[in-house]
């Protein structure tokens, strides 16, 4: 592990050595980039959770991601770009400006809870007033902004700075994440 100092980005992609990485893709592209991935042999994992859904005539089992627009990749520095040049994959996420790999212990922890076979559902931990955030879904992603208030279930309100501008906006929660940070909690249903 890099030691990072100020104004010095950290990066954990070792030529000797593979490591986990998140990857941000396109929305509802999680499949399709992990397969094109796999094609290119880069190792992929993309965590799907079951779930029953009742539509007006029927039931359906389908598999969805478990976190939106975000799988892992485990490579070495020479597949990096191989992996930015794959279509729907939009970059590698990256705490600021530092490229961080995740701990093999955290991956097989997200296996074990997929391996499990509950019910189950990603939420962003709770936001608090002023907190800064990122849009990372959607015709607005990548903008950074700040957390007002929580209006509805679905409909959180945000309040990006562009050009000196400020625009307040409804965004679904599923769409933001805080900044410098990649907090989720998994809650049991």
């Amino acid at each position: 592990m890099m030691s990072s100092s100020i104004g010095t980005a950290e990066n954990h992609l070792v030529r000797s050595e593979k490591r986990w990485f998140a990857v941000y893709t396109a929305y509802k592209r999680e499949k399709i980039a992990s397969k094109m991935l796999l094609k290119k042999g880069i190792d992929v994992f993309l965590p799907l959770q079951t779930l029953h859904k009742q539509y007006q005539r029927t039931k359906r089992v389908v598999e969805l991601p478990l976190f939106n627009c975000i799988f892992f990749v485990r490579i070495d520095q020479s597949e990096y770009t191989r992996v930015l040049e794959t279509e729907h994959v939009l970059r590698f996420i990256k705490i600021g400006k530092n490229l961080l790999s995740i701990p093999e212990h955290e991956i097989e922890t997200i296996r074990c809870i997929i391996g499990a076979q509950v019910d189950m559902q990603v939420e962003v931990y709770h936001m608090a007033a002023g907190e800064s955030i990122q849009v990372i879904a959607g015709a607005l992603s990548g903008l950074e902004g700040k957390f007002i208030r929580q209006e509805s279930k679905y409909n959180f309100l945000v309040e990006l700075e562009m050009l000196g501008y400020q625009i307040r906006m409804h965004v679904r929660p599923e769409h933001l994440r805080l900044r410098n940070t990649m907090k989720a909690k998994v809650a049991f249903t």
